[in-house]
């Protein structure tokens, strides 16, 4: 990511008419950024980020159950029947942090 500061340089040098190519070369910075950078207008892009998922404890230790502690298919059902579309990783982490599914957190020593 170009820090705020270089940012600017690169659009005012491009107001003052500098070419981009020039402007690159002396930055040390690609052509296409600095193209990326003055169609920004020198500003750095707001990022937008969806909300957490949120999905119901209760229900997450039902299917845990349900399915005798096989998370691939707890993933499955979420998905089929609930309608929950959640990343496999994202599912391993929420039963590890709410206690589900213990065989997650165990981690090996060696001797």
């Amino acid at each position: 990511m170009i820090e705020a500061d270089k940012r600017k340089v690169i659009f005012l040098l491009y107001q003052e008419g500098m070419p981009l190519r020039e402007i690159a070369r002396r930055l040390h910075v690609s052509r296409n950024t600095v193209a990326v950078v003055i169609a920004q207008g020198g500003q750095l892009p707001k990022l937008v980020r969806s909300p957490k998922q949120k999905i119901d404890p209760q229900l997450l230790q039902r299917l845990y159950e349900q399915c005798g502690g096989w998370i691939q298919r707890m993933h499955e059902k979420l998905a089929e029947e609930q309608g929950i579309e959640v990343k496999y990783s994202t599912l391993t982490r929420m039963l590890r942090q709410l206690g589900i599914s213990l065989c997650l957190t165990i981690s090996f020593v060696s001797l």
